[in-house]
């Protein structure tokens, strides 16, 4: 399975290594600048399983579980510490942001467990694992810290009146960097 991406990519979220920047007008003096072609994104010789798309970011997971990310990286959502080491060009692009133009590496695939599926929303990214381990929280700080998890445990929703809840398409690891999160 091929992946082939086009249109607007001021932040690199087509991972075809250019910035063009096509921004929100898709006429005028913009209009020459986006990718209107669809362009192949090769990873090393890897087919694609899933892909998932975000406001200015990119995740595949690939036929070997791995997971390779691109795009706009200003608040950590390509699953590195780093911001981005490309600067992109004309208004709006990531020179002041961070960017990934091409995919990286988020996750080799080679440990124990295997990605089976991304998500991607507007400045945030969760991978789901295959394993099922137990990992403890206390509810109330995790309603304190989410408007989420606020409404799941103690909203209307079933998971209030039950004690212990499970979350069986999240992995122990993803959801203990949640909980690192919201606990700092």
């Amino acid at each position: 399975n091929k992946l082939f991406c086009w249109g607007a990519n001021s932040m690199g979220q087509l991972g075809i290594t250019s910035t063009a920047y096509c921004g929100p007008c898709f006429v005028g003096p913009c209009a020459n600048n986006c990718v209107k072609v669809p362009t192949e994104v090769a990873i090393s010789s890897r087919t694609f399983k899933q892909v998932a798309l975000g406001g200015q970011s990119t995740c595949a997971v690939l036929d070997n579980d791995a997971l390779w990310c691109w795009g706009k990286n200003k608040y950590g959502e390509l699953g590195s510490a780093s911001t981005g080491t490309q600067a992109g060009t004309g208004a709006g692009a990531c020179a002041n942001t961070g960017c990934e133009t091409s995919p990286k590496v988020v996750y080799d695939g080679s440990g124990s467990n295997k990605v089976k599926q991304v998500a991607l929303g507007n400045q945030r990214t969760c991978a789901v694992l295959d394993d099922d381990t137990l990992v403890t929280a206390c509810r109330a700080v995790l309603a304190a810290r989410s408007d989420v998890f606020r409404a799941m445990l103690y909203g209307g929703m079933r998971e209030a009146a039950q004690d212990t809840i499970t979350i069986s398409d999240v992995s122990s690891g993803t959801f203990s960097a949640l909980l690192e999160f919201l606990y700092t």
